[in-house]
């Protein structure tokens, strides 16, 4: 319904409003006479006269539904399903928040349950509760607070059963740690992920208000209070539609809301347009909420704009200077973002809520936002905000603002070759005008373009519209290149970059600072994508030219130099990278200091580098050097910051800290969730780091979920990326330990194929990928096939000018198993010397080495020797100690094989407790499917077979 349409609401509106000015008996007879014949209406009113006449109606919930409330229930000390109240904690429109306490001792478990007073609601409501409790059990996410139960009280009241959050109220912990803006909106980010969340499950919050938001002590936001939402799709539930009069809390309701009009996910981001303007200004969009009645109230949600942050901010408590300050960070972006999410009609507002988001990490990286068309300059000028680079006497020239901060004019030319610049660039900015006019709604489409979108539509018109101008086209697609650069799409990138350099290459007047940007850009790309041979050329001609025309202390100098030692710490390793690293950090040190974004990143390099050569006290102190100074210069809520937890969580894994170091990952994993969109290669790389963490820790269900979500997020814009065949060979191994064959085989073909297609794949060695269709083979019972298999991996492992001892290690034990498995010992034990054999320069203590003895104690078992066998797994308890007690599945299948020796020697005494708790922890780890599972099961029952 739009603002011009009359709605039954505004007619009360309007009566309200009139009766508020009426002394009691002038109202009465007024109210009679205006009230005929709308049943319902009058009492209605009168709640909202009693409502106003109230002091402080805005710092109460609910007011449209609340009645003068009765004494509250005495529910201390009461049962409520499986839970004990303990006490009350918090008291709102709807009803009171008490903490609670499991009351059968199952488990030790504080909860807040929620009752909510029977009065407030009608029969047909109560029935609605119990409908939506259902819908809202079914909201899984770490940022929301997760309904447990719910009931009926005894005084007939509903009741919810929720997380116990403990935590400050969003705002108050903003205020209080002094959090900076950046910070500020990355937590407004992971606010917005749960809520998207819930939208996703056609789930409306609709009260959200910063009381319905704590923050803990961890920094994690949670969502509290699901129990006003509004189902979208009530015919799924068979739910009736809801009142107009539906409980809200003034201060946060949307005008659609106010006016009793229909509610959809806009109203939330209404809320939480509001909530933004709290959270960066410290007041309320509207004002002193205290001295606004409930007519005035309604005037300003309905029918006054709200002024910019950055001018709401000025009437803040700050001083003066610190205002100030604070309303130049906001003017522009902010203030547009603000009040695109506060537009007074649900299709002004954003899309939704995800569409909000993204448009504040736009915000967060220096992208430019598309809530609003802007000159090109100022697009531009936020991208080069991205890239800065020092210009000398001509930084006015227009090449030095193009989006990627080309580095070109930067050395004194003539007046002709100035004004020939000045015309390329001002090309370059009409241009980019015209593509960043896109985001507009209603061009293109009826919705905003993604980012993505955006650039492709570049990219095309850049080809079609700029066909007669190369030099124009190549600077345009330096701008496309390093966009998809940021947004990890590096084929993308490397297609339009190469063009890039081709197109600058021949032009007829080569332009060297051009050239060498797109030349270092195409580097950046060539390295992300692993073609090191081809990147490093480019890094060092782009580094040449760039201190012929800048100097060799130029920041620009030293930006090439951080890529190129991070080129050499991956394709040489530390010893090649360190110095080209101390030299970028020098320069860097020289030019912008050490409190800098630049250092920390360099140091960031500088702790892998010292990682890789297991200098780990030297590591560690670099990568916390790295974090603090992205913390003290960008903030917690920054790109580079969850790099830096990402970091840490490697290194804790590399020094045997595993807790630490997956703790840190998920730090990282829930800030890259809140800052990055899908698909971004940070995300996959972190998502396959906690699933090979739960895998160490033998949680093998978590292991696959993040390994298959991995997948699906690499899926989405890097489906080429030999990253994708390494996680799907983690996920392979597990899935083939776990019993999931038929995903496993799917999983496995496609290695087979990629490898194929790849002869020089980083991660598929000639036979990786058939030595596991071999397991699976083994697995599913053709053991001959498999034998097969193993027998031509053997030949092509050995035939090579030059053997790898691990390949012709592994094809020599993979041919012993299979030969295990079709019974032929002899065969088996003579394949397994010959894989100790290539195995012997390895140190005792090597993982594999462990392996060979589990396939020693295997061949003995078979052959009815249990001494040997016993012998093979004191061997690696001696040998590898830190290895087993590491892996908890290899430590519970060793207790079985030991277990199963000393039953075959007739001890069941001894042996049971090892095969029963083998069995258990296997259970436990793998899941009722694992072939391991079945095995111990075996084994358990040589218990009950007569001895001798």
């Amino acid at each position: 319904m739009s603002r011009e349409t009359p709605s039954p609401l505004l007619a009360e509106k309007a009566i309200f409003l009139e009766a508020l000015d009426l002394g009691p008996e002038a109202r009465a007879a007024y109210l009679a006479s205006a009230c005929d014949g709308a049943p319902g209406r009058r009492e209605r009113i009168e709640r909202l006269l009693a409502a106003d006449s109230a002091a402080s109606f805005l710092d109460r919930g609910a007011w449209l539904a609340k009645a003068p409330a009765p004494p509250p229930e005495v529910l201390e000390g009461q049962r409520l399903g499986a839970y004990r109240v303990l006490r009350e904690i918090g008291r709102g429109g709807m009803g009171a928040v008490y903490l609670a306490e499991r009351a059968d001792q199952a488990f030790e478990r504080l909860v807040a349950v929620k009752v909510v007073r029977s009065e407030t609601i009608s029969a047909a409501s109560a029935e609605h509760f119990l409908r939506e409790r259902r819908i809202l059990a079914r909201l899984d996410h770490p940022g929301i607070a997760r309904l447990l139960d719910g009931g009926t009280a005894p005084g007939g009241s509903a009741y919810f059963v929720l997380e116990y959050v403990e935590g400050e109220v969003i705002d108050r912990y903003c205020h209080e740690r002094g959090l900076s803006l950046g910070e500020r909106v990355g937590l407004f980010c992971e606010v917005c992920a749960a809520v998207a969340h819930a939208h996703k499950s056609l789930v409306v919050h609709q009260d959200i208000k910063p009381s319905n938001l704590l923050v803990t002590n961890d920094g994690r936001v949670k969502l509290l209070d699901f129990g006003i939402a509004r189902i979208l799709r009530r015919d799924m539930e068979g739910l009736d539609p809801t009142s107009p009069y539906a409980a809200l809390t003034p201060g946060y309701a949307s005008p659609e809301q106010v006016r009793g009009e229909a509610v959809t996910t806009a109203s939330d981001v209404y809320s939480l347009g509001v909530l933004l303007f709290q959270l960066l200004t410290g007041v309320h969009p509207y004002g002193d909420e205290a001295s606004l009645s409930p007519a005035a109230w309604l005037d300003a949600v309905c029918e006054k704009e709200p002024p910019p942050p950055s001018v709401a901010v000025l009437r803040g408590d700050a001083a003066d200077g610190a205002r100030g300050q604070l309303a130049r960070q906001l003017a522009g972006d902010l203030d547009t973002v603000v009040l695109k999410a506060m537009a007074k009609e649900p299709g002004d507002r954003y899309a939704s809520v995800e569409h909000f988001a993204e448009d504040l990490r736009r915000w967060l990286g220096g992208f430019p936002i598309l809530a609003r068309p802007a000159s090109g300059w100022t697009r531009l000028r936020k991208f080069a905000r991205r890239h800065p680079v020092a210009s000398a006497a001509l930084a006015a020239v227009a090449v030095a603002v193009i989006a990627v901060g080309v580095l070109s004019v930067l050395l004194t030319r003539q007046n002709h070759e100035l004004d020939r610049q000045r015309a390329a660039a001002e090309e370059v900015s009409a241009f980019a005008t015209g593509i960043f006019q896109l985001a507009e709604p209603g061009r293109l489409g009826s919705g905003e373009l993604s980012a993505l979108e955006l650039l492709e539509e570049g990219e095309r018109r850049a080809f079609d519209d700029l066909a007669d101008q190369p030099e124009t086209r190549a600077r345009m697609l330096d701008v496309l290149g390093t966009a998809y650069l940021r947004l990890t799409l590096f084929e993308r990138a490397r297609a339009a970059l190469t063009e890039a350099v081709r197109l600058h290459q021949q032009a007829p007047k080569q332009e060297p600072l051009a050239l060498a940007e797109s030349r270092f850009h195409l580097a950046e790309a060539l390295r992300r994508l692993q073609d090191f041979a081809a990147a490093e050329p480019l890094y060092r001609e782009a580094l040449a030219a760039r201190r012929e025309a800048l100097g060799a202390n130029h920041t620009a100098v030293a930006e090439v130099l951080a890529g190129l030692g991070e080129l050499l710490l991956a394709a040489e390793g530390p010893e090649a990278a360190e110095p080209v690293l101390e030299e970028a950090r020098g320069i860097f040190l020289g030019s912008v200091g050490e409190a800098s974004p630049q250092v920390a990143n360099v140091l960031y390099q500088q702790a892998a580098a010292a990682e890789r050569r297991r200098d780990f006290e030297r590591s560690g102190k670099l990568f916390e050097t790295a974090r603090r100074l992205t913390e003290e210069t960008l903030g917690t809520r920054h790109i580079q910051y969850a790099q830096c937890l990402y970091g840490l969580g490697v290194y804790h894994f590399d020094t045997g800290d595993l807790d630490t170091g997956g703790d840190y990952l998920a730090q990282a994993l829930s800030l890259q969730e809140a800052l990055f969109a899908p698909g971004d290669y940070r995300l996959v790389q972190t998502l396959t780091n906690l699933g090979l963490f739960h895998s160490f820790r033998g949680r093998s269900a978590l292991a696959v979920d993040y390994l298959r979500r991995a997948i699906e997020q690499g899926l989405i814009h890097h489906r080429d990326q030999p990253i994708l065949d390494r996680i799907r060979l983690s996920l392979v191994a597990i899935l083939l330990d776990r019993g999931g064959l038929e995903e496993a085989r799917t999983l496995t073909e496609e290695l087979i194929r990629s490898a194929e297609a790849k002869p020089d794949h980083p991660y598929l060695d000639s036979g990786q990928a058939e030595r596991l269709m071999a397991r699976l083979l083994i697995l599913e019972g053709d053991s001959a096939e498999a034998e097969r298999m193993a027998r031509r991996l053997l030949t092509a492992a050995t035939d090579r000018p030059r053997p790898d001892p691990l390949q012709v290690a592994s094809a020599w034990r993979l041919l012993g198993d299979t030969q295990l498995e079709l019974g032929r010992l002899d065969e088996a034990r003579a394949a397994f010397d010959r894989a100790s054999e290539a195995n012997a320069g390895l140190p005792q203590d090597h993982p594999l080495q462990l392996v060979s003895l589990g396939s020693r104690v295997e061949l003995a078992l078979a052959a009815g020797d249990p001494q040997a066998a016993l012998a093979a797994v004191r061997r690696a308890r001696e040998l590898a100690p830190n290895s087993l007690a590491g892996d908890p599945v290899e430590e519970a299948w060793y207790q079985g094989v030991e277990g199963e020796a000393l039953a075959l020697t007739g001890d069941t005494v001894a042996a049971r407790p090892l095969l029963e708790e083998s069995r258990r922890r296997l259970l436990e780890l793998l899941g009722d499917q694992a072939p391991a599972v079945a095995d111990a099961d075996r084994r358990l029952g040589l218990l009950e077979r007569p001895a001798g």
